[in-house]
């Protein structure tokens, strides 16, 4: 499900991103995956509306960045212990350049649907940040535009069981990072330009309790209360901290203990799902800190998508819905034959 071949450029890409930044996970650091422009192309086959096709080696489950004319990927070579950033043109789909990161032993055990490169890299435009798990650990390394090694900064000593899934996060020249892996539980902040720590949070966690102790989602940055909150989900708890100082802001228990999709807000409310072991989505007051509503259908792995008064996302069991953003009914139901893990 996560082995990529190749990256397709669609032909409706030049026309919505030509004046829309995608720097990290979901595109921005409040992850709501949206751009305008249009109208999408909704039609493939291999060679109908498909601008260019490159070959990608190795294996990973990181999406693309942008940074002008040039695109961003991560990937591995399981074989070697090897782990790659690529840097290919935006406009032609040529490979530039492709610079080894790191190498060593990768993180055992996993899970059979993770890879060695699954967290998506960040770029400011001028900086390009990527996260790995390797050698016991997870750990970034930062590059110029042209493949040149910046810095390197471990993050943590994880106890590893189904590998590494979050994404950094780019806000305000600080690349976040959301550990939620034992032996220590917490949220970081480092420095864009040199890697060096510049705040970090023990979050909850209780390492005799190992099972309930592993959370895979990539946190996101909303504007809450009239001042920019980071928001993390899992742990069985929502939570929010500063995100220029990594102070504790509020948490109010609630969802699952294991989410792997990231959040989404409107409405006043954030919405998240899960996991493991509750399931279902969840929409929490953003003011009053309460729980909205929550229905069964639980995107466990694919980060929703909202757009006006609809909330859009699937589950494992490849059954895609849209649901009422302000009362949780499921609208409509479409199955696929096969599981989607991908988010819309």
């Amino acid at each position: 499900m996560y082995r990529i071949a190749a990256i397709f450029v669609l032909s409706f890409v030049p026309a919505c991103l030509a004046q829309s930044e995608w720097s990290q996970w979901r595109g921005s650091y409040d992850g709501a995956g949206i751009i305008e422009g249009g109208p999408l192309i909704t039609e493939w086959s291999e060679t109908k509306n498909v601008i260019w096709k490159s070959p990608v080696p190795g294996r990973g489950a990181s999406s693309p960045i942008i940074a002008g004319s040039k695109l961003f990927l991560t990937t591995a070579d399981d074989e070697a212990g090897q782990q790659f950033l690529l840097c290919y043109d935006r406009n032609s789909g040529e490979l530039q350049w492709q610079k080894l990161v790191f190498e060593g032993e990768f993180l055992v055990p996993s899970h059979r649907l993770n890879t060695e490169a699954t967290p998506t890299p960040v770029t400011d435009g001028k900086i390009v940040v990527t996260l790995f798990g390797i050698n016991g650990g997870q750990s970034l390394a930062a590059f110029d535009l042209e493949g040149e090694p910046l810095w390197t900064t471990r993050v943590a000593e994880i106890d590893s069981w189904f590998g590494i899934g979050a994404s950094p996060v780019l806000y305000k020249g600080k690349v976040i990072v959301l550990n939620d892996i034992p032996p220590t539980n917490f949220v970081a902040a480092y420095d864009l330009r040199t890697g060096e720590l510049i705040w970090k949070t023990i979050r909850p966690g209780d390492p005799d309790n190992y099972h309930e102790n592993h959370n895979y989602q990539t946190p996101r940055v909303f504007r809450l209360e009239e001042r920019d909150q980071l928001v993390t989900t899992g742990l069985g708890e929502m939570a929010s901290y500063d995100p220029d100082t990594g102070q504790a802001l509020w948490k109010t228990e609630g969802g699952a203990r294991a989410s792997v999709g990231s959040p989404v807000a409107g409405h006043d409310l954030i919405y998240f799902s899960g996991g493991f072991p509750e399931t279902g989505t969840f929409a929490f007051n953003g003011k009053t800190k309460q729980l909205e509503w929550t229905n069964r259908l639980a995107t466990y792995i694919v980060s929703n998508v909202l757009h006006g008064d609809y909330l859009y996302g699937s589950n494992n069991r490849g059954e895609f819905a849209c649901m009422d953003a302000k009362t949780g009914d499921i609208l409509w139901r479409n199955l696929f034959r096969e599981e989607v893990l991908a988010s819309p």
